[in-house]
């Protein structure tokens, strides 16, 4: 098997790939998903520590991209909000080291690490508390955790949680331009809740027209 550019894998993703085409699921669909679950969640850890070490270098950039999401989302297929999670969770490792440990182990799957360095870039550094968010992820499922970690985070830090929504509210806008032709030109800006934003979206190419003239497509 061969990777973009005809370049081979390396003998140990070579030795994954054919294990993964060898492979046959078992009577027990149940546990077979479970266990590939687990695989995965290990794979999503072994790619995050790979992108945060792709951030922290300067190899993005020398290829000419504007960052290291954008490198994985151009080079490894990856869609924008999974490269965003790759990269802070690899960026994120050194606070969570029980929570990695707890994903080795089958106890929390990397969504809710994701949820966690979310949570740690809005720390400065050593304020972070790790126990709490680890025990609200193991209790629950990765939907109602979301909400559950960011009460830990207000507990924690209440006047830093108070600014960052502050903040946020503050970053996201929409409007909406007349032109001189009756155009009406669409700005709007999503901020992520990361360490790296979104930048704001240009302005939209197609025009909303009045009547007579027909909507675009």
């Amino acid at each position: 098997m061969l990777g973009e550019g005809g370049v081979a894998p390396n003998q140990g993703l070579a030795r994954l790939f054919g294990a993964l085409s060898q492979y046959e699921p078992g009577p027990d669909l149940r546990q077979d998903l479970q266990h590939l679950a687990q695989v995965r969640h290990r794979l999503d850890l072994l790619m995050a520590e790979m992108a945060g070490a792709l951030a922290s270098s300067q190899i993005w950039e020398e290829e000419g991209y504007v960052s290291p999401i954008q490198w994985l989302r151009e080079e490894a297929n990856l869609p924008t909000g999974v490269a965003c999670q790759h990269v802070g969770v690899g960026l994120s490792l050194d606070l969570m080291p029980g929570s990695v440990e707890a994903l080795e182990r089958g106890e929390i799957g990397f969504g809710h690490l994701a949820l966690m360095a979310d949570a740690a870039s809005f720390y400065k550094d050593g304020r972070f508390k790790e126990a709490p968010f680890l025990e609200k992820a193991r209790q629950q499922k990765r939907e109602p955790v979301s909400q559950d970690l960011r009460h830990a985070r207000h507990a924690q830090d209440p006047t830093g949680f108070a600014e960052a929504e502050r903040q946020a509210h503050e970053d996201r806008y929409l409007k909406l331009s007349p032109q001189e032709d009756g155009a009406l030109v669409l700005r709007w800006q999503v901020v992520r809740t990361k360490g790296e934003r979104w930048k704001a979206i240009p302005p939209l190419p197609p025009r909303w027209y009045s009547d007579p003239d027909p909507p675009p497509d």
